[in-house]
């Protein structure tokens, strides 16, 4: 791990611990064609899940809401990640931007529509709903509000079921960000 952030060997996780790791170590995350790893070659945890093993309270609140986030939206995939990659982007957050590139390939973008939206633009060919995504979370991260005729065309476009959602991935990741960025977890998520 780093000096910030110690490392909890599996064998010295009291049950609530175990429980948490075993949510990440086994299951869709864990699965073969998952985008992207949250265990290292060794079994251990990276990432924000090696910060929650300290509270494990949090730690599960937290794996249930991701696992929301992640598997159960009416946003699409596309639309997802280009908004995880520029949340990442905008807090300076190397492993949300490692994990979510491979995510948004997963997603069927291509490096360079990835490195396009970290860089603050917009691939062509984006979808419809992955440039009102992209522009209502970039306007989000800059002033952290819409206006009353953002709102109502961010409404229209989306609906407020996709709408709701939008806002919290903004909130979640930047949450995600301010984690990682404290425990000083880079991309290689240790």
């Amino acid at each position: 791990m780093n000096d910030r952030l110690t490392r909890v060997p599996r064998h010295a996780m009291d049950a609530a611990q175990a429980d948490l790791y075993g949510r990440f170590a086994s299951g869709r995350r864990a699965a073969p064609g998952a985008a992207f790893r949250l265990l290292d070659d060794d079994g251990g945890l990276l990432g924000p899940p090696a910060i929650w093993l300290h509270s494990p309270t949090i730690g599960a609140a937290l794996e249930q809401f991701g696992g929301a986030i992640r598997f159960s939206l009416a946003l699409g995939k596309p639309a997802q990640e280009a908004l995880i990659l520029a949340v990442g982007a905008a807090e300076d957050s190397p492993f949300e931007l490692t994990a979510h590139r491979q995510g948004a390939a997963a997603a069927g973008y291509s490096p360079g529509d990835v490195e396009t939206i970290i860089a603050g633009g917009e691939p062509e060919g984006l979808d419809a709903e992955s440039r009102v995504v992209l522009r209502l979370a970039r306007t989000l991260l800059e002033r952290a509000d819409l206006s009353d005729d953002e709102f109502a065309a961010a409404r229209a476009a989306l609906g407020d079921d996709r709408l709701v959602e939008a806002l919290t991935l903004v909130g979640y990741y930047r949450m995600i960000a301010l984690q990682l960025r404290v425990y000083r977890i880079g991309a290689e998520g240790r």
